[in-house]
């Protein structure tokens, strides 16, 4: 018996096969994407990394900003007592009672800038103090006061803008040396709209940071 009898000619018959073979693959889902990759790997681009640094930002305040309602840690408060007595001065009423409360450092706990004392003009004498551990980083003078908050593991200089009786307007760099806050020679004269915003902020309760942790 004739077993190609009534079936199409070899040539039609090897179509037929091609034809069905493309179908099956085309009906086939896609391979699955490894385990741990996201569906922007898998379509060969790269997804940007994710950083986890975190910025800084730039705290201002004055004394206003100073509030009771921050909690001084009892070896802090200590402290700060012996400050405010250490600086005590004629004409000048005595505070340490309060303070602004900042992480200066990404990694480190608060610091709490306290004023000790305040003059007639609106100049403070601020006490910088450590919680961890509890320690004495400076003491300054000023009406308002710039620092960056939460950059990093350094520790970021301190602004202090102070405008004198004579009109006259003052802007120190402090920077940490070992294990002090002390004044800068002044490389540049500020500019202008510098202190301008200073001067903003001075008794300006819109200024005040958000205290106690990162911005």
């Amino acid at each position: 018996m004739d077993h190609d009898a009534g079936l199409p000619p070899p040539i039609v018959r090897l179509c037929l096969v091609t034809l069905l073979a493309g179908c099956v693959l085309a009906a086939a889902p896609p391979p699955a994407a490894p385990k741990g990759s996201s569906p922007s790997t898998s379509r060969g681009t790269t997804a940007p990394p994710k950083s986890s640094a975190t910025a800084a930002r730039t705290a201002t305040f004055s004394f206003v900003c100073a509030t009771p309602a921050v909690p001084l840690p009892p070896p802090v408060k200590q402290i700060v007592t012996q400050l405010t007595r250490a600086h005590q001065a004629a004409g000048a009423h005595p505070w340490g009672d309060r303070a602004v409360s900042l992480r200066l450092r990404s990694d480190h706990a608060p610091v709490y800038f306290v004023p000790l004392a305040c003059g007639a003009t609106g100049s403070c004498t601020w006490g910088i103090v450590d919680a961890a551990p509890a320690k004495s980083l400076g003491v300054f003078a000023g009406a308002v006061v710039r620092v960056e908050t939460g950059g990093g593991s350094g520790w970021p200089p301190v602004q202090v803008f102070t405008s004198g009786a004579d009109g006259q307007s003052r802007l120190e760099t402090w920077k940490l040396i070992d294990g002090q806050y002390r004044a800068q020679a002044a490389a540049v004269k500020p500019a202008a709209t510098t202190i301008a915003q200073l001067q903003s902020c001075f008794d300006n309760a819109s200024c005040c940071p958000r205290q106690g942790s990162l911005p």
